[in-house]
């Protein structure tokens, strides 16, 4: 049996199972223990340039899960060809290739962070002929 369990709340739970026969005869499961942990959104949609410049902008989205930032970074300049994106942390500085996920869209995931953790990061995008980077994102 599965069983899908939709807005959880955040926590830990014991979750049991419950078996009854043709008779209401009834026996419950060991408990397994799970953890469910909350996901923060946030976005922000803007053209600053660190170097270079954006016609039109990006979108960058930063989603937690767990000990893991899922970050996505969508240009929104469409006159860029052959484009490429890279994670710039800020310290110390590491530059990482994203995964292209469709289009002008891209994304990574930084892991084995600890809650309250302070991240800063910039989205390089690498295109024919050019270059342009975003602000950092704390």
């Amino acid at each position: 049996y599965s069983f899908d369990w939709a807005n959880a709340p955040a926590g830990t739970h014991t979750i049991t199972a419950v078996a009854t026969d043709n008779s209401d005869a009834e026996t419950t499961s060991a408990g397994i223990t799970i953890n469910v942990t909350q996901v923060a959104i946030c976005t922000e949609t803007s053209s600053t340039a660190q170097q270079g410049a954006f016609t039109t902008g990006y979108e960058i989205k930063f989603e937690t899960s767990g000990n893991n930032v899922i970050i996505t970074a969508t240009l929104l300049d469409t006159d860029k060809t052959g484009v490429v994106a890279f994670l710039w942390r800020e310290t110390p500085f590491a530059e990482t290739e994203m995964q292209n996920t469709s289009g002008l869209s891209y994304t990574s995931t930084v892991g084995g962070l600890t809650a309250g953790q302070t991240i800063t990061y910039a989205i390089k995008f690498a295109y024919a002929g050019g270059m342009s980077v975003t602000e950092y994102f704390t």
